[in-house]
């Protein structure tokens, strides 16, 4: 999954520990879903679409080796549209977009369903 170029900076600064930006945990990390379907670019900052919202995730996210899943539930009330796209953000407005625009049909969610979502980011040598 490659990263905006916001999310690099945004990687940056929390690598060196600036204190500058949000880390993503289970304060401020969020799922973002949306109905966009243009393709992915890494000067986006945010989901494209006409719907969008941002989900906190439910937990802590969970580090597997090289690995981070984040996991949010959406509620009946909550994104009722079609998801067309997906990302990752450390607020619920602004902010950065740590990792690229996921770009797909995922379905339409409606109020009769409730949606558990895992996104997993893979930190991988070059």
């Amino acid at each position: 999954m490659a990263t905006t170029d916001a999310g690099a900076v945004c990687q940056a600064n929390l690598v060196a520990g600036s204190g500058a930006i949000n880390p993503f945990n289970a304060t401020f990390a969020r799922i973002g879903v949306g109905d966009g379907t243009t393709a992915y670019a890494s000067t986006q900052t945010d989901l494209v679409g006409t719907n969008k919202f941002r989900k906190l995730v439910d937990s802590a996210p969970v580090v597997t080796a090289n690995s981070v899943d984040f996991t949010s539930t959406f509620a009946s009330t909550e994104a009722n549209f079609a998801w067309g796209e997906m990302a990752l953000f450390n607020s619920a407005s602004g902010a950065y977009m740590a990792t690229r625009r996921t770009v797909t049909t995922f379905g339409t969610k409606t109020t009769a369903d409730t949606w558990v979502i895992t996104l997993t980011v893979v930190f991988t040598p070059n």
